[in-house]
């Protein structure tokens, strides 16, 4: 089954899950409505619109890993939800962190309007995506769910960490390889590794299967985020809505930028660590770190080391055995996340 096909099965449900997750009326009708530009419901004028929010692929995966263990995937739609709240509060922050001017082609929320106006519109998301465990007015007493708040109070605090090392790597002028991972796996993996585990909770399975899930979720997490670090210098620029030079401008401390600086001549290195320490990196400083890079197995080396982790992930979902159609789906959104080109 296509990707777009897996997809089509639960986004209509998890759309209006996430929709009902937003206040309709509110003394603040404008703070909601930055959060549906964000989600990618309204345009730049704040009027509805069918813009891209992103893949919703965490909260897609929460659903399957559901099913995976033979519960019904709509138990698991509250959940879903908070966790893409949760994972576009991380990013609102992390645009004025990074200084993103742009995500799904589009101008970042702060950008859209201030910085003051972003960060405060991304508390309530993080708010938001509590509250959606409850959808009903009167939460009722239910141990799954109190652990499902745990779980996410923990991830959020990993996100915090491994935003707080990206922030620290960018003034580094070297980086291990193992802090790099030990990066990501706080980031993007943990917040997979987080969906997924709440999901097989959520569908009956105990905390020693859950756990399973979730340490299948972080390989896939980092091959993930190794795969968007190649895109962020090797994509098509017309598929992935950002510059090559983006990630090099913003002083990221990707997988092939550290691999690069880890087999360069000690000179290239000095170049390079002369270009960052000037400050204030133009595209042509960029461009020619870039061109450092390229001498390099950089490419080679960091595509394998995605190859790795999926291979790592494929290995734990075979073990896992789950139930069909999900155990299908899980196998085809490892593929694609491996091979994606965006």
């Amino acid at each position: 089954m296509a990707i777009q096909s897996i997809v089509s099965r639960y986004q209509s449900a998890l759309d209006a899950q996430l929709r009902q997750s937003l206040p309709d009326k509110s003394a603040t009708p404008e703070l909601y409505d930055l959060l549906r530009y964000h989600m990618g419901w309204y345009d730049q004028d704040l009027k509805p619109a069918n813009g891209s929010g992103g893949k919703r692929l965490r909260p897609i995966l929460t659903l399957i890993c559901c099913e995976a263990v033979g519960g019904d995937y709509r138990q698991a739609l509250p959940a879903a939800a908070a966790v893409e709240l949760l994972h576009n509060f991380s990013l609102v922050h992390d645009d004025i962190e990074d200084r993103s001017a742009m995500r799904w082609s589009r101008p970042t929320l702060w950008k859209l309007r201030n910085e003051p106006i972003a960060i405060n519109a991304g508390d309530a998301m993080h708010v938001l995506a509590y509250l959606a465990l409850f959808p009903d007015e009167e939460p009722k007493s239910n141990s799954v769910v109190a652990k499902s708040v745990r779980l996410l109070l923990e991830c959020c605090l990993r996100l915090t960490e491994g935003q707080h090392l990206d922030l620290d790597f960018s003034r580094m002028d070297h980086v291990q390889l193992d802090d790099y991972y030990k990066m990501i796996s706080r980031k993007s993996a943990g917040l997979i590794g987080c969906a997924m585990q709440i999901g097989v909770l959520i569908g009956g399975g105990d905390d020693a299967l859950a756990d399973k899930y979730r340490q299948l979720g972080e390989h896939l997490g980092k091959a993930f985020q190794i795969r968007d670090d190649v895109l962020g210098l090797w994509g098509d620029e017309k598929v992935t809505g950002k510059s090559t030079v983006d990630d090099l401008i913003e002083g990221k401390k990707t997988l092939p930028l550290l691999r690069a600086l880890n087999v360069l001549p000690e000179a290239d290195v000095n170049q390079i660590r002369t270009l960052y320490q000037g400050g204030n990196l133009g595209r042509a400083e960029a461009t020619q770190i870039r061109s450092l890079i390229d001498s390099t197995d950089a490419h080679e080396f960091s595509s394998a080391e995605s190859r790795r982790f999926f291979d790592q992930a494929i290995a734990l979902l075979d073990e896992l055995r789950p139930a069909e159609p999900a155990g299908g789906h899980l196998r085809e959104i490892s593929e694609f996340l491996i091979r994606r080109t965006a």
